[in-house]
């Protein structure tokens, strides 16, 4: 299975995500997963932000405050970006899953 695929979910929504800030945008087909695992859907997108490179090299023993309000930009942007990656589309809005959970392999500090 190629888990990364060219699919038409992304025709001109790709360049518009990246203008937007996106720093990965890609396409997986979810087809060989089990139905109730992928929530009926047949394909996935993945958006991705970058942290700044100064608030990562600052992790040292563990999350910082830098950290944290880099941590809540990036998550505020990726929410701003799946729910517009539709918009100005000539296309029909793609059918989303309202389960977004970005920076889900990251901690955040309390």
């Amino acid at each position: 299975m190629n888990a990364r695929i060219a699919h038409p979910l992304l025709a001109g929504r790709e360049r518009l995500l990246r203008d937007r800030g996106a720093a990965l945008v890609a396409c997986a087909e979810l087809l060989p997963l089990p139905d109730d695992v992928r929530n009926g859907l047949p394909v996935g997108v993945c958006i991705g932000v970058a942290l700044a490179s100064e608030v990562v090299a600052g992790i040292e023993s563990g999350p910082t405050t830098a950290y944290a309000a880099g941590y809540d930009r990036a998550n505020a942007l990726l929410q701003r970006l799946a729910d517009g990656s539709s918009a100005g589309s000539a296309s029909p809005p793609a059918r989303t899953r309202s389960g977004i959970r970005p920076g889900m392999s990251i901690s955040r500090p309390e």
